[in-house]
C-alpha cells in the first residue's frame, strides 16, 4: 500500500439493507466488523443509504471518528499480520499497523464460531486505547482480550506488540 494505491473491498455491505428478502441481514457485531475490515485496511468507504432511515446505531458505526482516522491515516503502511489461527470453528486474525504519529494500532477479528482471548504483551508500558468502545485502557504492558464470535476489536497503542498470542 502506497500513497493512491489502497485496497478496494467494494461496496459496504452494513446498515439498513435487504438480501436475499432479509433485511438486515448482519448483527450488529459483524457490521462492525465488515466496517472495521475496510477502515484499518484502508480501504475507501462509500455508504448508500437512504440518510432519513439510518438508525442510531447505523450512524454512530459511520461516524466513528477513531475508525475514520485509522481509515485515513497518512502513513500509508500496510497493516501486518501478527497472529493467524484457524482450526475447527476457530479463526482469530490480528493485524498490526504503524501510525502516521508512531503509535500503533491492532485489529483482533474473531471470525470464527467460538469465543476466543488473545494476549498481547507490548514492548514497553504505553497507553492504549479501544477505539470502538471509545475508551481509554490506561498504561498497559499486558492487554488481554475475549473475543466473542464475530467480532472485532481496534485497540490504538503508544507501543509495539512485542508478542500476540491466544489462549
Amino acid at each position: 500500500m502506497k500513497k493512491g494505491h489502497f485496497f478496494d473491498l467494494d461496496m459496504l455491505d452494513v446498515g439498513s439493507c435487504v438480501f436475499k428478502d432479509q433485511e438486515n441481514f448482519f448483527t450488529e457485531d459483524e457490521m462492525i466488523v465488515a466496517y472495521s475490515l475496510r477502515a484499518f485496511l484502508s480501504s475507501p468507504i462509500q455508504i448508500s443509504a437512504i440518510l432519513d432511515n439510518v438508525s442510531d446505531f447505523e450512524l454512530a458505526l459511520y461516524c466513528n471518528e477513531e475508525i475514520i482516522a485509522i481509515n485515513q491515516d497518512t502513513s500509508f503502511e500496510a497493516p501486518n499480520l501478527v497472529l493467524s489461527k484457524s482450526e475447527g470453528d476457530s479463526m482469530l486474525h490480528v493485524y498490526e499497523r504503524l501510525l502516521e504519529d508512531g503509535r500503533y494500532a491492532y485489529a483482533f477479528f474473531n471470525l470464527g464460531e467460538t469465543e476466543e482471548e488473545a494476549h498481547t504483551h507490548f514492548s514497553v508500558a504505553g497507553a492504549a486505547r479501544d477505539l470502538w468502545a471509545k475508551e481509554d485502557l490506561g498504561m498497559l504492558s499486558d492487554l488481554l482480550l475475549t473475543l466473542p464470535k464475530h467480532t472485532v476489536r481496534i485497540i490504538k497503542s503508544e507501543s509495539k506488540a512485542e508478542t500476540v498470542e491466544t489462549l
